[in-house]
């Protein structure tokens, strides 16, 4: 099903939402439910027009509520419009606006591929407990992991205060 935009050039395509019987996602990042009637106990029929969802801000992302759940539109669209033959686990904004959920600002990505995109391309520095190893340009979750996946022998402590740059263990890992 095609609409256009009232004084818009652009076309906006709605479409079902795979895995969500009764809701469509469309190109522009918008979502709704579709009319539907069923019959009631006593034998009457009860008929509910779809509606277009309002959107939610749910922790810097919009959502809109299916079954009672939120559910990320961007996540929505997604599945909607972009082909995932890699099976990639997160949805990626292009431009760095979390509201922006067009099809065209879009992709499926790997987390690793997120975090790079917020730190090259959009300049952000991650307030956290993300490791760098510099050597090498893996991203690590925790200092944790990056001790284990490295075989690194000095403590936990030890190493956490070197990647805080007050000690003078020297190691390739950063704080980021």
């Amino acid at each position: 099903m095609e609409e256009k935009l009232i004084g818009s050039e652009e076309v906006e395509i709605w479409t079902d939402i795979p895995g969500y019987k009764g809701y469509q996602a469309s190109t522009e990042g918008r979502i709704k439910s579709l009319p539907k009637s069923w019959v009631c106990g006593k034998g009457h029929t009860i008929s509910h027009n779809g509606k277009l969802l309002k959107p939610l801000n749910h922790k810097d992302y919009l959502t809109v509520k299916i079954d009672n759940k939120h559910k990320r539109i961007h996540i929505l669209v997604a599945k909607t419009f972009i082909p995932n033959p890699l099976n990639l686990p997160e949805v990626n904004h292009k431009n760095g606006i979390k509201t922006d959920n067009r099809k065209m600002n879009l992709e499926w990505n790997t987390h690793l591929q997120n975090i790079r995109h917020c730190i090259e391309v959009l300049r952000r520095k991650f307030v956290g407990k993300l490791v760098l190893d510099t050597e090498t340009g893996i991203f690590f979750d925790s200092l944790k992991e990056a001790k284990e996946a490295k075989s690194i022998k000095y403590s936990k402590d030890a190493l956490s205060r070197q990647v805080r740059e007050k000690s003078k263990i020297t190691t390739t890992l950063k704080y980021i």
